[in-house]
């Protein structure tokens, strides 16, 4: 690379992460039903309880006629807000039809809704005309109705909605029956499971790492995302390689940078890290490799090299490089799974010599 000086490492990474980021899909889900049925307790019990804002929880009044938007990196929900017994009830079910049908026709499909969840309270032991012509909106295909707070209601209860449900049109299969939180997330599992065999195949996977109910299998998903990994640490470890295919000082090291960069903001959108851990975990990485490249700190970590940097030394300084940024991106995104502090990330020297040995061994074991 010419004049390293104005090198913007930075904003090359952000550029090179969202460019990533389109490669990877999330399920867009809605979830409607009038206000206080229960949407935010079945939200949590499947998703997590750091998806729904703490400000929207528990207010007992709409906050909006709009529908609110909630998500992360792995889903985002549309949130049905103002439904209210007999205020308003038309104008919202000609809102919600104007609003699918807005979203529903943008040419990206991956901005279409793909779930609908529709929520009625066993607590209020009815369902309405109301809830039918809006579960009518839904197309059938991706329509799940639950049945919420069923510990709260007699069995004669549920059993009488369900016919009423089943008399609209709504397939027995599609009805789902669920608790709150409090009382055990009873058929929130069912819920996962129906709405992962609606879900297309695109979305599959984002869905699967967004649950919470079986913490085990979303850490067994990102565990998965090491062969993906694979792919990308090995694109860049060719690229280098070619870079420095005719061999060059050492102090122009920084050929490779930018190569590295994308590797490591395309293992930063595998594992879906977000804003906060990009600025205080990715970025104070990227810098510290950054400096170690372009400050001749090379010479002094890999005494082997000499003064000159090659295709095999820049190989498998990239290779080593991509493993432990693999490493550690997959620690941050189990500990965030798991509820549990996430790893500082250190470019430590001796971790990183460890990586490189391994990595100049498995290659020349290959070769």
């Amino acid at each position: 690379m010419e004049n390293i000086e104005n090198y913007n490492y930075e904003e090359d990474f952000y550029k090179q992460y969202e460019k990533e980021k389109e490669k990877y899909k999330r399920p867009n889900i809605l979830i409607c039903g009038y206000t206080g049925s229960g949407k935010t307790s079945i939200i949590q019990s499947l998703l997590g309880e750091d998806l729904v804002p703490a400000d929207k929880i528990g207010a007992g009044l709409p906050v909006t006629q709009d529908y609110e938007m909630y998500e992360n990196e792995l889903v985002r929900i549309w949130d049905s807000q103002g439904l209210e017994p007999d205020k308003g009830e038309y104008e919202f079910i000609e809102r919600t039809k104007k609003f699918i049908s807005e979203i529903q026709n943008r040419p990206n499909v991956d901005d279409h809704i793909h779930i609908f969840w529709y929520v009625v309270s066993a607590g209020v032991s009815k369902v309405t005309p109301t809830d039918l012509k809006i579960m009518e909106i839904f197309p059938r295909e991706s329509r799940i109705v639950i049945i919420s707070k069923k510990d709260i209601a007699r069995q004669n209860t549920i059993k009488g909605m369900k016919n009423v449900l089943i008399n609209g049109n709504i397939p027995e299969n599609k009805i789902i029956c669920t608790t709150d939180i409090e009382a055990g997330r009873e058929g929130i599992k069912e819920l996962y499971e129906l709405s992962l065999k609606i879900l297309p195949d695109a979305y599959k996977t984002a869905f699967e790492e967004a649950q919470r109910i079986d913490i085990e299998k979303s850490v067994e998903k990102i565990k998965e995302k090491k062969a993906s990994a694979l792919g990308i640490i090995g694109t860049a470890t060719t690229g280098a390689a070619l870079a420095a295919a005719n061999p060059i000082p050492l102090s122009d090291a920084a050929i490779i940078t930018p190569i590295q960069i994308a590797m490591i903001a395309g293992l930063a959108a595998l594992y879906k890290l977000n804003k906060e851990q990009l600025q205080h975990l990715a970025l104070p990485l990227v810098a510290r490799t950054v400096g170690v490249i372009t400050a001749g700190g090379l010479a002094k970590l890999i005494p082997v090299a000499g003064n000159i940097l090659n295709a095999s030394i820049a190989g498998v300084i990239t290779g080593a490089l991509g493993w432990f940024v693999q490493d550690q991106f997959e620690k941050i995104a189990i500990a965030k799974v798991k509820g549990e502090t996430p790893p500082i990330i250190n470019f430590d020297p001796e971790i990183f010599m460890a990586f490189f040995k391994q990595y100049q061994k498995n290659n020349s074991n290959n070769k």
